[in-house]
């Protein structure tokens, strides 16, 4: 009798205990959906300060130099924010200094590339020669963003991760307002104000972290791995080269009115985080593919079910926003804005399979899906450019099924493996 009690005292406690877990969960859930809110609304008000504010060649060269930073960041050790969420899941600590290190490095040498990009655009393009070249100063505190996120996911600091993008983007649209309210165009100024206030704030956070490291524990196969998927990710730079191929065969105008489109799908990749920063540390955790898949396969379900509602919904919507947003003249972005979106959303859950076999250190699938996907996307820029906008959206839309096809492939061969029911058990959660 008294052995029965212990029983249901046990079971008891184990049922209390997954209640508390769900309700922490939901709550995280909750927290994390008001700041990704926060950020979308940060985000559009960022884009319509300068659809409103400036120009559109202004505007378009604004994004030039956004897109020229982005593909030298692609180049600058883009895989270790692999080894960082895994070493920041798994008590790596030492990892930390080791890989901050490496990116400082790096990023020098990715200064001296934008600085010759500068110069290359000296005579055709001036202005956007000058703003490329304020970029450089101050790239390598500013690709310091790329460490923090990955750590404090890692970690489970998922509110503190959130409150930080957050006060990011808060940042660069408050600076964005006083350059509106100064009547200030120069797209050098532009460029000095919001990148140099934000590269201060990634070094402050950065600089708190290696404070608060609890341990000197390194794991060099951990930060090795990274730079496999760096390797791998080194033609990554092609996706973004989509407004570079704008603005020599179209125009920069041309570029602006291509921006207003991306202006909502991109936000779909904010509510992709908002559950990828609540499934991510259980995945990085699990000790196969076949544990990831266990934790995940009820939750992707509901995933597939809430994206594609929030496709309908936005592809019904966005017709609506951009011209009360962006005003009328950027109205022609509209029907490329709602197709962009509607397939983002349906495809964005097939990601968080290939987020599973990353974790798992799949080096051939880190290969094939990041030197594949940017060349596949390259040559359909090149290949449909010659129909204006529409076919760089037609261009970016089958790339985006493309790498559906490779993800859920690639995560079934692998889930079939003898070797992905090894032994470990993905935490329980969400």
């Amino acid at each position: 009798m008294l052995r029965a009690f212990e029983l249901q005292d046990v079971a008891l406690r184990r049922l209390w205990a997954k209640a508390r877990e769900k309700r922490a969960a939901l709550l995280t859930l909750g927290n994390l959906g008001v700041a990704e809110v926060l950020l979308i609304v940060l985000g559009i008000g960022s884009n319509s300060i300068l659809a409103r504010g400036v120009s559109p060649a202004i505007y378009g060269e604004y994004q030039l130099v956004l897109s020229f930073v982005g593909i030298v960041s692609s180049f600058c050790l883009t895989g270790l924010s692999e080894s960082l969420t895994i070493s920041a899941a798994r008590r790596y600590d030492g990892n930390l200094l080791r890989i901050t290190g490496l990116n400082l490095a790096v990023t020098v040498l990715g200064a001296l590339a934008l600085a010759g990009v500068a110069v290359y655009y000296r005579s055709s393009q001036p202005t956007l020669s000058l703003g490329v070249a304020a970029a450089a100063l101050l790239f390598p505190l500013g690709n310091l963003a790329t460490i923090w996120p990955p750590w404090l996911i890692g970690r489970g600091r998922l509110g503190l991760n959130a409150g930080l993008q957050v006060a990011l983007s808060a940042i660069g649209v408050g600076a964005l307002a006083v350059f509106a309210l100064l009547q200030r165009i120069a797209l050098t100024e532009l460029v000095l104000m919001v990148m140099g206030l934000q590269a201060v704030f990634s070094l402050v956070v950065v600089l708190c972290l290696l404070a608060r490291r609890t341990s000197e524990v390194s794991h060099p196969q951990t930060v090795v791995f990274g730079l496999h998927a760096t390797v791998a990710s080194l033609l990554g730079g092609l996706v973004l080269t989509d407004k570079l191929i704008i603005n020599s065969r179209l125009s920069a105008a041309d570029v602006a009115i291509y921006t207003v489109a991306l202006v909502f799908p991109t936000q779909i990749k904010s509510l992709y985080g908002v559950f990828n920063q609540m499934l991510a540390p259980a995945v990085y955790k699990a000790g196969s593919v076949a544990a990831a898949w266990k934790y995940l396969r009820k939750r992707l379900a509901v995933l597939v079910v809430v994206f594609t509602a929030v496709g309908a919904v936005g592809f019904v919507a966005i017709p609506v926003f951009v011209p009360l947003l962006f005003s009328q003249r950027y109205a022609v972005a509209v029907p490329y804005g709602k197709w962009l979106w509607l397939s983002l959303a349906v495809t964005a859950p097939a990601t968080y399979l290939a987020n599973v076999l990353r974790a798992q250190r799949k080096v051939r699938f880190v290969y094939v899906s990041s030197l594949g996907m940017p060349v596949v996307a390259f040559a359909l820029y090149l290949a449909l450019v010659r129909y204006g906008l529409a076919g760089i959206v037609v261009a970016k839309i089958v790339s985006q099924w493309c790498a559906v096809a490779l993800y859920v492939g690639a995560f079934l061969y692998h889930l079939r493996q003898p070797s992905s029911r090894g032994a470990g058990v993905a935490a329980e959660g969400l």
